[in-house]
């Protein structure tokens, strides 16, 4: 169980609205916590095996930011977010837990590290949509190749809400977390949707008729 979040906005992205979703988001998980953010055209990470609230967040000025907080099952070695060309993801759920030394001959890509979060972030590089798996996933990225852009989708296995207004689209694990951590704006928790999807369709139509342009 780990906590993914994110906020893509019209204008800079508030750091203390953000740090509070990363400190309610740390108990999905207290073993590291990281962020990946857009700042002067540049794809930039900050990652620490630490809890969220140990977690010294930069003076940050970027109009889209994605956090992380890892309940971690194994080691430390592989945190999140994972960033390859101008790509950042952050992931809740389990993709593949065969042996890591097999995949490069399952999916036909060659990996860095033995996080199988980093299989999605392959796939979406190669083919800009999300890999379907019979698997748990709720996840994030950031795409930076072309015009900068956030992304997130899910499938039944684990949650994904989110938040939107005519400056923000703010995303969470849970609503639980919004309930708790966005007193800086006024938001009612009625006003978070569960983010539903039908075989990764993106095309929600409540996010595209949003000023944000969220187009997929």
């Amino acid at each position: 169980m780990c906590a993914v979040i994110g906020i893509y906005s019209n204008k800079t992205v508030s750091l203390d609205l953000f740090k509070n979703l990363l400190n309610e988001s740390m108990i999905r998980g207290k073993h590291a916590t990281g962020i990946s953010y857009i700042e002067n055209n540049l794809l930039k990470n900050k990652i620490i095996p630490t809890f969220s609230k140990n977690f010294d967040l930069p003076n940050i000025k970027s109009n889209m930011i994605i956090g992380h907080c890892r309940y971690s099952t194994s080691d430390l070695e592989y945190n999140q977010p994972i960033i390859e060309n101008e790509v950042a993801i952050v992931h809740n759920g389990v993709v593949d837990q065969s042996n890591p030394d097999n995949w490069e001959n399952k999916y036909n890509y060659k990996f860095k590290t033995k996080n199988d979060t980093e299989i999605l972030l392959k796939h979406w590089i190669n083919n800009k949509h999300p890999l379907k798996l019979d698997s748990s996933i709720s996840s994030i990225i950031i795409d930076n190749r072309n015009k900068p852009m956030i992304y997130f989708f899910r499938n039944e296995e684990r949650p994904l809400y989110y938040y939107k207004d005519k400056d923000n689209i703010i995303i969470a694990s849970t609503k639980d977390i919004f309930k708790k951590s966005l007193n800086l704006i006024p938001i009612k928790t009625k006003s978070c949707y569960e983010y539903k999807i039908d075989n990764f369709d993106l095309k929600i139509k409540k996010i595209r008729e949003s000023k944000i342009d969220l187009q997929w």
